[in-house]
Parts: structure tokens; C-alpha cells; sequence
């Protein structure tokens, strides 16, 4: 009742409803939401757009939940290289230009910014995440040492990043490791259960800056020697 009388009140215009945060729910959830109940979420009479977990465009579901909606639209993340390993300078920019444009320029130093668009692997929610407690280690710092420099540090952003290591790292297995390893060495994205997880998980990244291709998210390549026993 609520939508319709929006659209006769927006007439000749349309309601558009966009229900975003259904790109975090686990893969499960997304299955019934996307698979299971498409019938009921795409019969409101408006236009919406829905965010969706971009693991589960490689499940063997796909192409039945594609079904269900009109258009797919894919945000890819930004690539700080290129799958042959050489810098993409383009996609540097970007991301430290996201950190600049949030934040007074006089509040991080460069190296810094570099440092923390590095951690980030390309994700801007974990760039966000990042500069965040870069900034609150800073703070922290700076109530404790009288006469500390107020810009966020690389020894600020280094902090920040080792907490996001732990927290990426902690929810993986023996055998993720393994397969972690083996994809930082081919970069090959395919559509494999254990790629699917890891995907979701954040561990892997896709990128489609050349062809498409998967890296291990940067916070942990030096925990490599650590957990894969090699």
C-alpha cells in the first residue's frame, strides 16, 4: 500500500528501492534469497536494485538466479596490479584518491596512504577499515606522547594493518592456506568450492583489470611460510 501510493505520488515517475547489504549475508542465505524467494522479492511494484555477494556468481546457481532478474551489473574491485604482477598505476591513484577526498590531506603522511592502499588488496570497504584505525592508533598515540606528530604514520597504518591480518587470517584452514598458495602462484580464478569460499571470505580477490584473475589479499602473503608449511 505504502509503494503504491508512492508511485501514483511520484506519477509519471517511478519508486526505486535499493536494498543494499545482501552482498554480506553467508552464501546459504544468499542461495534463498536470490534462488529460493526470487518470485517474492522481484513481484514489489518498483524499481529495485540489490547488492549481491560476488562469490556467487561462480556457483553452479547462477544462471537460474540470473533468470529471475532483468539485469546484472558487476562492480569490480580496483586492482593495484596487473596478473602479471606489474603495478597498476591506475588503480593506485584511485584508491589513494578515495583515502584524500575522506580525509584533510594533513591527516595521513603519503607513505602512509601508500601503505594503507596497498593493505587494502582493492577493497574499498577494507581501505575505509583501515584508514579508521590507522587514525584511532593515532589518536591514541598522541594522547599518550606529548608533542606527537597528529598525522596518521606509517607506524599508525602498520598497526591497523596487522589487525586486519589477524582478523582476515583467523578464520582459515590448513587446506585454505594450500589453496591460497597455489593461487598466488597461477592466479587463476576458477569456480571451485574451496576458490567460492575463499572469495566470500575475502581471503582471495577478483580483479578484472586483464583477463579474469584471483590474488590472495595482501595482508596475508607473509603468513605464507607461517601456516602452508612450506
Amino acid at each position: 500500500l505504502v509503494i503504491g501510493e508512492a508511485n501514483q505520488q511520484l506519477n509519471p515517475r517511478r519508486l526505486m528501492i535499493v536494498v543494499e547489504g545482501l552482498d554480506k549475508v553467508d552464501l546459504d542465505a544468499a542461495l534463498r534469497i536470490f534462488r529460493d524467494h526470487a518470485p517474492t522479492v522481484t513481484q514489489v511494484q518498483a524499481a529495485m536494485i540489490f547488492t549481491f555477494p560476488l562469490p556467487l556468481r561462480h556457483s553452479d546457481e547462477y544462471d537460474t538466479i540470473r533468470r529471475s532478474f532483468d539485469r546484472d551489473y558487476y562492480l569490480h574491485n580496483f586492482a593495484l596490479r596487473h596478473a602479471d604482477g606489474n603495478d597498476d598505476q591506475e588503480g593506485q591513484r584511485t584508491l589513494a584518491e578515495i583515502v584524500r577526498r575522506r580525509a584533510e590531506p594533513a591527516l595521513l603522511t603519503d607513505d602512509a596512504i601508500d601503505l594503507l592502499v596497498n593493505a587494502s588488496g582493492g577493497f574499498p570497504v577494507d581501505l575505509v577499515k583501515l584508514v579508521s584505525n590507522a587514525a584511532l592508533y593515532a589518536l591514541d598515540r598522541v594522547d599518550r606522547q606529548v608533542g606527537s606528530p597528529a598525522a596518521v604514520t606509517v607506524a599508525d597504518a602498520q598497526a591497523a594493518v596487522n589487525d586486519l591480518r589477524r582478523e582476515a587470517s583467523a578464520p582459515l584452514t590448513r587446506g585454505d592456506w594450500q589453496v591460497l598458495r597455489q593461487r598466488h602462484r597461477d592466479r587463476k580464478l576458477t569456480n571451485d568450492p574451496e576458490v567460492r569460499r575463499l572469495l566470500f571470505k575475502g581471503a582471495l580477490i577478483e580483479y578484472s583489470n586483464d583477463v579474469q584473475w584471483c590474488d590472495v589479499h595482501p595482508v596475508l602473503l607473509s603468513l605464507f611460510d607461517h601456516y602452508s608449511g612450506e
